[in-house]
Parts: C-alpha cells; structure tokens; sequence
C-alpha cells in the first residue's frame, strides 16, 4: 500500500505483561544467518531469531512459516496463525561460530553465522475465547491505482486493536495506532472506522497503488485485538516513517515474540485480503 498524506505512524500504548499458568521445557535448537550486507554482529542477531523461534516450534508443536503470502495469494489469516502460544523465559548460548564454504576459490567466500542455544519455552495455557471475535470489512475488495482504502472493525468485546497492512512487495507495515489517531480501544459492538470520519475531514487518506510493471497486485490487512492494551510500537523493530516492520519474515519473527506474551484467551484475530488493478 502506498499511503500518502499521512504522518509517521507511532504507536502510544501500555506495556502488556502476562502471567499464566504454564508448562516449560528446555530445548538444544541452533540458527544460522548469511553475512550477506550486514555486519557480524546483525547476523547474531539474526541467527539468534532464527534459534528461538525453532525451539518454541519444537515445544508448542506449532510450525512457524513466514510464506510470502501476497505472491502466493494465501489468505491473510495465515500470517498470524503460525505464531505460537509459547515464549523463551531462559537461555543459554551453547556455542557461537562464522561457517566459511568457499566453492571457488576465484570468488569470495560465503560466511554464515551459527549459534546455537538451549532455551526454557513456557508453553501458555489456554484455548482461544470463542466469543471473543472480530468483524472486519474493507470498503471494498478491489481497488484501482490511487483509490482510498477504509477499513471497519466490529468487536463482540471491548478491546485494543493494532492494525498490520502486507504490501505486495512483502513488506509488513504497522498501519494502526498511528500519530494522528493514537487511542486504539473499540467498543465492544461499535464499528471501529480507519481513518475515522474527523481523521478523513483533516486530509488523512489512506490510498493504495500497484507496484510499477504489474498489472494486479494483492494485498492484506490484518488486525490483532486484544483484552488488554498491547504496545506493539515500543515491543517491535520498526523502522521508516511509516512503522515499518521490514519483510514478512523478519515481522512474523518479531510478532512471535510479542503476541506469545499474550493469551490465546485474551486474543483474536481477522483478516482480509483485496486487489490493486489498473489500466
């Protein structure tokens, strides 16, 4: 999504900390990361990611995919399903090394960074509240090159949304709270309209655009409510004027570790995907 005349997005929310009941385990996982433009130490970082998500994979049983759901069209639900009910409360780095393969030695060697970790995942208690639900709709499904997008969001309970835009080049943005419209609480049976009717009145539009040379494009919006208030712009790497989270893997990486820290039962979610097309 292209989004135009609207300022940097922030997010001014309350820090969430969840404590539950809960099983733990300890497990041995090790993650890897090219050396590929970055420097040694963002490559650490990386393969450490790469670590911790397998070892709540391994406890929860869940599988922790980051699809390029866009290119391959799959639902937007799926961005969000993959993230498990678990979170790291303990870790030991085990051993940390730079992996040298060197196939031709008339070109530069590849370096991968490794570590490898034995981390206690808490697997969370609980099943999701099944009259906890959210409706969302968007003023359409298909829009033209420079439409404006408007997105409505009914709760059956009093909630805080956070509201997350895919774009079709596989970027994650966080679209909602944002420095213009900060509270992010819905009421519980009111429709929640982004941006808001007085948001619209001040010049605030969100529009849309395909990426130049396509034809069509696709997109998501995904929302994430919670019971409590969850400050996903203080808990996420977000970068850019317009809270950018980076790609769809790196997000879902970084959205694993936040949500998890959240209850299935104080927790649901909605999504909807649309089209871009043009002459």
């Amino acid at each position: 999504m292209k989004i135009r005349e609207i300022g940097i997005l922030c997010c001014l929310l309350i820090a969430l900390t969840v404590t539950s009941l809960a099983q733990t385990s300890w497990v041995e996982t090790s993650g890897i990361a090219p050396i590929d433009n970055i420097t040694p130490q963002q490559a650490r970082q990386q393969a450490l990611k790469s670590a911790r998500q397998l070892a709540i994979e391994q406890v929860c049983g869940i599988k922790i995919q980051a699809e390029t759901m866009v290119k391959e069209q799959i639902l937007a639900g799926d961005f969000i399903h993959a993230i498990s009910n678990g979170e790291i409360i303990g870790e030991e780095i085990l051993k940390e090394e730079v992996l040298i393969e060197q196939a031709d030695s008339r070109l530069a060697p590849n370096l991968t960074y490794k570590v490898s970790i034995k981390a206690k995942v808490r697997k969370m208690a609980g099943d999701p509240d099944p009259n906890f639900r959210i409706d969302l709709q968007l003023n359409r499904t298909a829009f033209q090159d420079g439409d404006e997008l408007v997105i409505s969001v009914k709760s059956s309970m009093d909630c805080y949304i956070n509201v997350i835009n895919i774009t079709a080049d596989d970027q994650a943005i966080l679209l909602f709270p944002n420095k213009f419209s900060k509270d992010n609480a819905v009421k519980a049976g009111a429709t929640f309209q982004i941006p808001s009717e007085q948001s619209k009145a001040s010049g605030i539009a969100l529009k849309v655009g395909r990426i130049p040379g396509h034809k069509t494009d696709s997109e998501i919006i995904k929302v994430i409510a919670t019971k409590t208030p969850l400050d996903m712009y203080s808990l996420l790497s977000l970068s850019g004027d317009f809270g950018e989270m980076g790609t769809v893997q790196t997000a879902l990486k970084d959205l694993i570790m936040t949500i998890s820290r959240v209850p299935m039962y104080q927790r649901a979610e909605a999504g909807a995907m649309y089209e871009i097309s043009g002459p």
